[in-house]
């Protein structure tokens, strides 16, 4: 809360600006403290109004990840995915980021055609990309497999669940851990 107090503070005396343009990092960094403590309406808000603050570049992109990752922790799942849908990515952080909150918002709606077919473009395209590193590339594919067993995983197989949980649990490489083991609490 105090770090979202000053960076609210630093916008209004116009401290954070670089002539007329907002750092990226800032940017992101506002938007994630700012949903981390719910406070949804005023980053819609920011997000409208200081994303064209941002070098000309980011600014399309930034637009949509961003107000799809707001849309998402208010649980406006078909807004996430009106968003998200037809984004063509510049920017592999985006990119990636873009796909597993696409990939879990799937999975929140029960859309598990979507899901698996989703889950197979993702594989495709983090083997296929060769600027993704082979760390990140392992991460990703550790939540696709995860995702997947989840997914195929009976409500009543105890055994067949902590299994999983174990492997979740002893995975050192797994983007979105605390999301996944989310879900597996929900079980």
């Amino acid at each position: 809360q105090n770090l979202f107090e000053i960076y609210k503070d630093t916008l209004e005396e116009e401290i954070i600006f670089v002539g007329n343009e907002i750092h990226f990092n800032h940017y992101k960094n506002i938007i994630a403290i700012g949903v981390h403590i719910k406070e949804f309406d005023w980053i819609e808000n920011f997000i409208q109004r200081y994303t064209f603050k941002l070098p000309k570049g980011y600014q399309e992109t930034a637009l949509t990840y961003n107000l799809s990752a707001v849309y998402f922790h208010k649980k406006d799942y078909q807004k996430v995915i009106e968003q998200l849908r037809e984004v063509e990515y510049k920017n592999l952080i985006y990119a990636l980021g873009g796909k597993l909150m696409l990939l879990k918002t799937y999975y929140e709606l029960n859309e598990y055609a979507a899901l698996d077919s989703l889950i197979d473009s993702f594989r495709i395209y983090l083997r296929r990309n060769r600027t993704i590193s082979k760390d990140v590339r392992q991460q990703y594919m550790n939540v696709l497999k995860f995702v997947k067993k989840l997914s195929g995983l009976a409500p009543y197989d105890r055994a067949g669940l902590e299994k999983v949980t174990k492997e979740i649990h002893e995975c050192k490489a797994l983007a979105a851990k605390n999301w996944i083991l989310e879900k597996v609490g929900e079980f």
